[in-house]
């Protein structure tokens, strides 16, 4: 070997010897894992490497992308705690290398990437329960939430099973991203139960956290009242504890009836019912930023118990003791919800609804206290009402949970039979479109099928979503672009109950439409006239259409059924020539037009101008009337009043009257019809009505003036008067002034004019006559020493008289001087009528015997009806009766007789003359009265 080669040989070994001696070994292993604490406001890991020998320091570099890398330790220890932030499940690499003098190579962490711990979820959102389910959705973590890349598993812990991606309950842990659960129906659960749920969260190396809050103290469940008491003062800390001071004396436990085993509570009806809180015993809280109190509520609901403050209201509110002084509770939530209302008071729950065993979360903020090893916590329910209302609260299970519980609750309602409350209606899509079939369930319904008839309910299948179907398993079926060949088909739907009934609709057709096709010929009247009416149009139906649309002239318009393929159509006075078509639809869209169908639309002759004639007529006569002639008339029409005669076609008519009044009226007539008539209205001249009552006394005196009147009668020209055989006067108008006669008779008036006269008004009148006094002749001779008589004569009782000194009814004066004596009276009767008369008594010289017969004699009575009494002392010859004119009608003769009675029947009333003669011829008269 060559000696210069040797050498070079020799030196270059001996460099790598050097060289090998002084480089320093990589860490042999380098892990990472998950550190203290684990998540909240900073997420650790604890990075550990092994050791070199002879190294005097190692780098630790992190990256959270594998590519961009920064130095987070240089020392000489083998573990790193590293606070990788706020975030969870963040990604993070590690590599270290070992120093002395020179670095080593890198050695990267076991775990590589390794990923951060989840922050532990938050409580979950239970809502919509139902008999046999209700919904959860997974609520992001404050106040910061965990990538989306993180995925979480849902527990029920009042089963003990975990949710499935389909809803239902299992063994199997199913881990899901919060995306992919989005808000999960479960199913399956028991009616009227109280479920509890809460999440898990799993980041990207399987670290699962759950925040289940795990409990400071035993939750009580109130089965005993060892561990509780009221009392006054300020009560125990060691156990649950309400005073006995405030309004009820407390809240009190009952060993019964709560929602496991007994409660703390009240129920009553009393005036502001507040400062009765429940205590619990004395807490040491040390290491919690946060304490949950859980329980489970009953409550009241009374509706006018609740207005805006909630102070004011039926509610519970939650504070605490701490530092010396009293704090608010931060939040209440059931089931996830947030249920809280604050006021100036504090937070409260408000018995806004009734409640029975409802899970609640009262969350207590102490990042703000100091002292937290003996807290005292309260819930107090409050009512400021006194009106008769029941008013009730019940709590149970208290228990006092570390952070925050994730476990939220909701209890399923009361299973009822499942019954369909509506049935599906019929669709009647068009080819190509949307049918829904829907129906209302009743009570619990588990589930919903729908099934499909292709030949008419023969056979049924059940529907699958897919293709045209959606919606095969909800109460709603939906059908996306139906075809032709599915016209006819049915379908149902199959209800399934939670607990019971298994009902199953009325079947619903499906009729499915195409667009009609061309409209057929119109058919009808080509030619009409303006003001026609009830002119018919149509066609022939078109196969599928549902409605008609009518293009019709101007001033046309349709009067009856429009929309349908025959119609009525009226012509007002201003159509004008057109044509007409019709296009047929339905719901799917137009068929196509008929073709036109030409109309030539006439018009009326005008109305007639104003009709010349008489206006009033007499019966019989005849009577011209006539109009101007109407351009394009052809005719005309004439109608005469009732009962008159005549015809004509022309302008003109003559008719004969029959004294009846009424309208004449005329059209003009073409081919169109006939104009609207022109007309005039004739009055009816006739004879005057009779004349009605004659105005004056119905009783005069022979020889006096009268004056008679009647009212004026209607159309009346003159009048007739007619007089009693006697009686003179003259008159041709309403008023006649006659002289009476002697005798009554009846007067009549008639009233005239140019159509004759009327019947007659005829009334009776008396004309009384004038009274006459005749003396009672039977008193001659008169003796002059006889006592004064009285006068008689034959004139109507009452009349009076006057004359000589002598009035009616007076005595002739005694001692008359022996001779005739002439007495003339002046006299009114008791009619109103005077007369005057004139007598003559003639007075003799008599014996004493006449005077003794008549004071010996009684007639009696007086007055008298028929019979007449007569008593004498002296025998009775002869008696005479006379009437007033002094006139004899009755003569008597007896035989030596001193008492008997005459009887005079059938007399008329009024005064009479008895005339007594006896034996020895003396005689007396006496003046009698008759009456009825």
């Amino acid at each position: 070997m060559n000696t210069s080669v040797a050498k070079l040989i020799s030196c270059c070994c001996l460099a790598l010897f050097l060289f090998a001696a002084k480089a320093i070994a990589q860490p042999a292993s380098c892990t990472a894992a998950i550190g203290t604490p684990a998540n909240g406001a900073a997420h650790h890991l604890t990075v550990t490497w092994a050791a070199v020998g002879g190294a005097t320091s190692y780098e630790l570099e992190n990256s959270t992308n594998g590519s961009t890398w920064a130095n987070i330790y240089t020392g000489a220890s083998t573990t790193y705690d590293h606070n990788t932030g706020a975030l969870g499940n963040a990604t993070q690499y590690y590599r270290v290398r070992s120093i002395s003098g020179t670095a080593s190579a890198y050695t990267n962490a076991t775990q590589y990437p390794i990923y951060t711990a989840c922050d532990a979820p938050a409580v979950p959102q239970l809502s919509n329960a139902g008999t046999s389910g209700m919904s959860l959705a997974l609520v992001p973590e404050s106040p910061d939430p965990n990538p989306s890349i993180t995925t979480y598993s849902i527990y029920c812990s009042t089963t003990s099973q975990y949710v499935q991606a389909n809803g239902t309950l299992g063994a199997s842990e199913v881990f899901q991203t919060m995306a992919t659960w989005g808000t999960v129906n479960i199913t399956g659960l028991a009616a009227s139960t109280n479920y509890c749920f809460y999440a898990k969260a799993k980041n990207n190396d399987g670290d699962v956290r759950t925040a289940s809050g795990s409990p400071i103290s035993t939750a009580e469940t109130f089965t005993t009242n060892a561990n509780f008491s009221t009392q006054s003062g300020s009560g125990p800390t060691n156990r649950f504890w309400s005073p006995s001071s405030c309004t009820t004396g407390g809240l009190t436990y009952s060993a019964a009836n709560g929602c496991t085993g007994g409660y703390v509570g009240f129920s009553g009806s009393f005036n502001n019912f507040y400062g009765c809180f429940l205590r619990t015993p004395q807490q040491n809280c040390t290491g919690n930023s946060s304490i949950v109190i859980n329980f489970d509520l009953s409550n009241s609901y009374i509706a006018s118990h609740l207005v805006t403050s909630p102070s004011n209201s039926d509610a519970i509110r939650f504070y605490m003791w701490v530092d010396n002084g009293f704090k608010q509770a931060s939040s209440i939530k059931i089931g996830g919800v947030e249920k809280g209302v604050s006021d100036i008071n504090g937070l409260w729950l408000k018995f806004d609804e009734l409640r029975t065993c409802v899970n609640v979360d009262v969350t207590f903020d102490l990042t703000t206290s100091s002292n937290l090893s003996n807290i005292l916590f309260y819930l107090e329910p409050n009512c400021s009402f006194n009106d008769g209302q029941v008013f009730s609260v019940k709590l149970d299970n208290i228990s006092v949970l570390s952070e925050a519980a994730s476990t939220a609750c909701l209890s399923t309602t009361t299973c009822t039979a499942a019954t369909i409350q509506t049935h599906p209606s019929n669709e009647t899509p068009c080819v190509n479109g949307n049918a829904t079939f829907s129906i209302v369930a009743g009570g619990s319904v588990a589930s919903y099928l729908w099934q499909e008839s292709t030949n008419g309910g023969g056979n049924w299948n059940p529907v699958s979503n897919g293709g045209i179907y959606s919606n095969a398993t909800t109460a709603s079926l939906t059908l996306t672009g139906v075809t032709s060949g599915m016209n006819g088909y049915l379908y149902r739907c199959n209800v399934t109950g939670s607990c019971s009934g298994n009902p199953t609709s009325n079947a619903a057709s499906l009729t499915v439409n195409i667009a009609p096709g061309v409209a057929g010929t119109v058919s009808g009247s080509a030619s009409v006239c303006q003001g026609q009416s009830g002119v018919t149009y149509s066609v022939s139906a078109v196969s599928g259409a549902t409605s008609y649309a009518w293009s019709l002239p101007t001033g046309a318009v349709i009067s009856a059924g429009d929309g349908t393929s025959s119609i009525t159509v009226t012509f007002s006075g201003s159509a004008t020539a057109g044509d007409i078509t019709v296009t047929p639809s339905n719901t799917c869209g137009q068929g196509t037009a008929s073709s036109a169908f030409a109309v030539s639309v006439n018009q009326l002759a005008a109305q007639p101008a104003a009709i010349s004639g008489s206006t009033s007529v007499c019966g019989g006569g005849s009577e011209t009337y006539s109009i101007d002639a109407v351009n394009g008339a052809t005719s005309y029409t004439w109608t005469l009043p009732n009962g008159w005669t005549g015809s004509s076609s022309t302008e003109t008519i003559t008719a004969t009257t029959n004294g009846a009044g009424g309208t004449i009226s005329v059209t003009a007539n073409n081919t169109c019809g006939s104009s609207s008539a022109q007309t005039l209205l004739i009055s009816a001249a006739s004879s005057p009505s009779t004349p009605g009552t004659i105005n004056g006394p119905d009783s005069v005196c022979a020889g006096s003036p009268l004056t008679l009147s009647i009212a004026a009668v209607n159309g009346a020209d003159s009048y007739n008067w007619f007089l009693p055989v006697g009686w003179t006067g003259s008159s041709t108008t309403t008023s006649i002034t006659v002289n009476v006669g002697n005798s009554s008779g009846s007067v009549s008036v008639s009233a005239t004019n140019s159509c004759g006269t009327s019947s007659l008004r005829t009334q009776a009148f008396t004309a009384n006559p004038l009274p006459s006094v005749v003396f009672d002749f039977s008193l001659n001779p008169l003796c002059n020493n006889d006592e004064p008589i009285v006068l008689s004569d034959g004139s109507p009782a009452g009349g009076v008289y006057a004359g000589n000194g002598v009035s009616n009814g007076s005595f002739f004066p005694k001692n008359v001087s022996v001779g005739n004596h002439t007495i003339t009276y002046d006299y009114t009767d008791a009619n109103g009528c005077s007369g005057s008369h004139t007598s003559v008594i003639t007075v003799d010289e008599c014996t004493g015997i006449d005077k003794q017969f008549a004071a010996g004699i009684h007639i009696y009575p007086n007055p008298f009806q028929d019979v007449i009494v007569i008593q004498s002392e002296l025998s009775i010859n002869t008696i005479l009766v006379y009437d007033a004119m002094g006139k004899e009608i009755l003569r008597k003769e007896f035989f030596n007789t001193l008492h008997t009675q005459i009887t005079l029947p059938d007399l008329a009333k009024g005064i009479y003359s008895v005339r007594v003669i006896s034996d020895e011829n003396a005689s007396m008269i006496r003046k009698m009265i008759r009456v009825e």
